[in-house]
C-alpha cells in the first residue's frame, strides 16, 4: 500500500529532480517504487541534454534551479525561452532576479492569496536564501520539479537585450529594456 508520509520522507532532499509526469502506477505500488519511477523518467529525459548542459555556463542543479523558476514564472515555450533569456540577462549582470515564484515557495502560500499590500512587506522583511529580491544569484535549491520544457528554456533562451517581464491581466507577456519601460507597462497592463 503507498504510504504517503514515507514517500515525504523519501523524497525530501530531491526536489528538482522528480520528474512531473503522467505517470500511470500500479495499485500495489509503495512509495520507493514511485520515487524510483520518477528519478529514472528524470534520467531518461534529461540524459539527451547533458551535452548542451556541459556546454553552457550552468552546472545540472543549476539548470535545474533556474528551470524550477521559469516553470512557475512562464506558461508555454515562447515565453518560457523569453524570460529564461532575461533571467540569464539578470544572472550575467549580478541583478537580483526579482521572481515572485521563489516568494512563493519560501511562503509556501501562492501571491494572490495573501492580503493587499502583504507582498510588499513579505519581500522587503524575509530574509531567507529563496528571496530573489534581496539576493542575487540562484536560490539555493530548486522551488519545484521543472518540466522539459522549462529546462530545455534554459539551455534555448530566448536572446534579448530585455531585463523585464510582466504577465498582464490579458493573461499575455509584457518585456521591456528598461525599468522606465517596465513601468509603463505595469501601468499598462496591470492597473
Amino acid at each position: 500500500e503507498f504510504d504517503v508520509d514515507e514517500y515525504l520522507i523519501a523524497t525530501n532532499e530531491m526536489e528538482g529532480k522528480l520528474f512531473p509526469e503522467t505517470y500511470f502506477v500500479p495499485e500495489d505500488f509503495t512509495a520507493q517504487d514511485l520515487v524510483n519511477l520518477q528519478l529514472t523518467t528524470y534520467e531518461e529525459n534529461v540524459a539527451p541534454l547533458r551535452p548542451q548542459i556541459d556546454e553552457s555556463s550552468l552546472t545540472e542543479w543549476e539548470v535545474l534551479i533556474l528551470a524550477s523558476i521559469i516553470e512557475r514564472e512562464a506558461n508555454d515555450q515562447e515565453s518560457m525561452r523569453m524570460v529564461s533569456g532575461i533571467l540569464q540577462n539578470r544572472l550575467a549582470i549580478g541583478m537580483a532576479l526579482q521572481a515572485d515564484a521563489t516568494i512563493e515557495y519560501e511562503l509556501e502560500a501562492p501571491l494572490g492569496g495573501l492580503p493587499p499590500g502583504q507582498l510588499a512587506t513579505e519581500l522587503r522583511d524575509t530574509d531567507s536564501p529563496y528571496n530573489s529580491y534581496l539576493n542575487t544569484g540562484l536560490p539555493p535549491t530548486p522551488i519545484g520539479n521543472p518540466g522539459l520544457m522549462a529546462i530545455t528554456a534554459v539551455l534555448e533562451p530566448t536572446a534579448s537585450e530585455n531585463f523585464y517581464y510582466i504577465t498582464g491581466n490579458d493573461g499575455e507577456f509584457y518585456y521591456a529594456r528598461t525599468l522606465q519601460e517596465h513601468n509603463v507597462n505595469v501601468r499598462k497592463y496591470l492597473r
